[in-house]
């Protein structure tokens, strides 16, 4: 799969709490609504929620594309960003994890 594929999404919304159901799925042609690929930064490149690194840094370290964040729990690291507004929308989370030890 070419990374550009990985670009791609879908969404299905359902509104609740006495509104009118939708039921309605769309294609997103603006692809992603936020992206981090921790290319050496927590640059969101959607430019809609930029990552800031709790003050025990993730490493940045060779991934399968580029880098990517170590993290390391016995130092509690984190990543935080702007509230993102998920209630009411069908989204996806979706990351490329390797636990070790």
């Amino acid at each position: 799969m070419h990374r550009e594929e990985l670009y791609k999404s879908t969404t299905t919304t359902r509104l609740y709490c006495g509104q009118s159901c939708l039921n309605q799925s769309w294609v997103d042609s603006s692809g992603d609504f936020v992206q981090w690929p921790f290319d050496g930064s927590y640059i969101d490149i959607m430019i809609n929620h930029n990552g800031t690194p709790s003050s025990n840094q993730p490493a940045f370290v060779t991934g399968y594309f580029g880098q990517v964040c170590s993290f390391n729990a016995s130092v509690k690291q984190a990543i935080y960003t702007s509230f993102i507004p998920l209630s009411n929308v069908s989204f996806t989370i979706e990351a490329w994890i390797k636990p070790t030890g």
